[in-house]
């Protein structure tokens, strides 16, 4: 714990916000030993390299103008008397529209299968047992002509045509 404490004054020694009282101990410890002063040769390279390297960061308006454009903000808001909704209060309005949209959203759901079910929409491809009830196999005794055969379980009706060239 020692060491670090001495890392901290001799950082505080080279930023110059060591007591005055510290000061000259401080400059004794870092005479007296070598890798000491080898800490503080690194710790002014390192604030040296971050200076030069530092980009230089301009700021499009004053600081002092920027601020003011945030306490007019401020004070224009006390002035409408706008009431400014605390966490609670936006929690309570969250809450009040999923109380309503919860339900509903459930309700039109159920709406919506209800509603596919009514309408027969395809299950998917099928098996193909389901497939083979509407295809008929016959035998064409036409050598020159063709014979095409439609099947509709729905309507209970086969239908076939037959062209002879």
């Amino acid at each position: 714990m020692k060491e670090i404490d001495t890392f901290e004054r001799i950082q505080a020694y080279l930023d110059g916000e060591l007591p005055e009282s510290e000061h000259a101990e401080v400059a004794a410890l870092l005479d007296a030993d070598e890798s000491l002063q080898g800490l503080y040769d690194e710790l002014i390279e390192g604030r040296d390299l971050l200076r030069t390297h530092e980009p230089q960061r301009s700021v499009p308006e004053p600081r002092d103008f920027y601020w003011s454009k945030i306490a007019q903000g401020i004070e224009k808001v006390d002035q409408a008397g706008v009431p400014v909704e605390s966490s609670s209060q936006q929690k309570r309005r969250f809450s009040y529209w999923v109380k309503w949209l919860l339900p509903v959203g459930g309700l039109a759901a159920v709406l919506f299968l209800a509603m596919l079910s009514q309408f027969g929409v395809p299950k998917g491809a099928g098996t193909q047992a389901e497939k083979a009830s509407s295809y008929h196999e016959m035998d064409n005794p036409l050598e020159t002509g063709s014979l095409i055969s439609f099947r509709s379980n729905s309507e209970g009706v086969t239908v076939l045509w037959i062209t002879s060239d």
